[in-house]
C-alpha cells in the first residue's frame, strides 16, 4: 500500500487508516515508556530499544484491566502455560536491541529462550528467523520498517481526545538528528485484525472467476477478483474512571528512535 498522498491509496486502502487509540500508543522515553504519541515532539536519538523495555511492556500488560490476549500457536505445546505475545521490529530496532550491553540483560538468555521454546516442538513460521524470547515477549525482525524521519508528521491521539479518538498532527522532533528516524514496533496478541468478505450471487464465494474469448475467438480475456476488507478491531472500553474509551483490540504501537544511516 503506497503513502496516503499517493494517487492510487484511496482505491486501494477501502477502509480509513486510523491511528493508533491512545491508550495503546507508546513512545520509548531513555529507559521507560510515555503513553501517547506527543511524546514524538521530545524524542532525542537515545530512545532506542532496550531488552529492558521488554520487562516494562511485560508489565503494562500484567496490569492491564482488560488484557491483551496472548497469541496461541497450535503447536506450541507451552501456549497454556507460558503465554507469548508477538513483538514486530525493524531490522534498525532489532540491532538496537540485540546490542544492548546494560548490566544484566543478558542477550544470550534472549536468544536461548526463543531456541528452548521452538525445540518444543513448534514449526510455526513465527519461530523461524532471527527471533528471541524475553519475559514472554516473542520479539521478531520485520522485512520492512515503519518510520517516521525527523519534522516529519503524523497521526496521532491526544490525551484531551482520547475519549472521541480525534486524530491530529504530531512533528517528530527536528533535533532528533540527521541519520536518525522514529521507527514503529508492532505488539500484537489476538484478533487484532477484522476481515470482511463478500458473497459472489452466481457463485456464493467472496472470489469470483470468469473468462471469455474475443476478437474471433483468437484471444482470451480473464478476470479474478474478490470481495472483502480488512480494519483494525476497536471496542469502546470502559476505562478506570467508567468512561468508555476506544481501544485498539490486539494490539500496541510501540514508537523508539533508531540510526538509519
Amino acid at each position: 500500500v503506497p503513502l496516503q498522498s499517493d494517487a492510487d491509496f484511496a482505491e486501494i486502502a477501502v477502509n480509513t487508516v486510523k491511528a493508533p487509540t491512545y491508550n495503546r500508543h507508546y513512545v520509548i522515553d531513555s529507559t521507560g515508556f510515555v503513553q501517547g504519541g506527543a511524546q514524538l515532539a521530545s524524542i532525542d536519538s537515545g530512545d532506542t530499544w532496550k531488552l529492558s523495555h521488554l520487562d516494562e511492556i511485560r508489565r503494562v500488560l500484567d496490569n492491564l484491566e482488560y488484557g491483551l490476549q496472548p497469541v496461541r500457536i497450535p503447536d506450541d505445546p507451552a501456549k497454556d502455560d507460558e503465554p507469548l505475545w508477538l513483538l514486530f521490529l525493524s531490522p534498525s530496532c532489532f540491532n538496537d536491541l540485540i546490542r544492548d550491553a546494560t548490566a544484566n540483560n543478558n542477550l544470550r538468555s534472549f536468544q536461548t529462550n526463543a531456541y528452548e521454546r521452538k525445540k518444543w516442538g513448534s514449526k510455526h513460521p513465527l519461530f523461524m528467523g532471527e527471533i528471541g524470547v524475553w519475559n514472554g515477549i516473542l520479539v521478531k525482525k520485520m522485512t520492512r520498517a515503519i518510520r517516521f524521519l525527523p519534522s516529519e508528521t503524523c497521526k496521532h491521539v491526544t490525551v484531551g481526545n482520547r475519549y472521541t479518538a480525534t486524530e491530529t498532527d504530531v512533528t517528530v522532533n527536528a533535533g532528533l538528528g540527521a541519520g536518525n528516524a522514529v521507527e514503529r514496533g508492532l505488539l500484537l496478541g489476538a484478533q487484532a485484525l477484522c476481515e470482511a468478505l463478500g458473497s459472489n450471487e452466481e457463485s456464493g464465494g467472496q472470489f469470483f472467476y470468469d473468462e471469455r474469448k474475443y476478437d474471433f475467438g483468437s484471444k482470451l480475456e480473464v478476470c479474478v477478483g474478490m470481495m472483502g476488507g480488512m480494519a483494525k478491531t476497536r471496542f469502546a472500553v470502559p476505562d478506570s474512571t467508567g468512561t468508555d474509551e476506544p481501544t485498539d483490540h490486539g494490539i500496541f504501537v510501540i514508537d523508539a528512535a533508531t540510526r538509519v544511516s
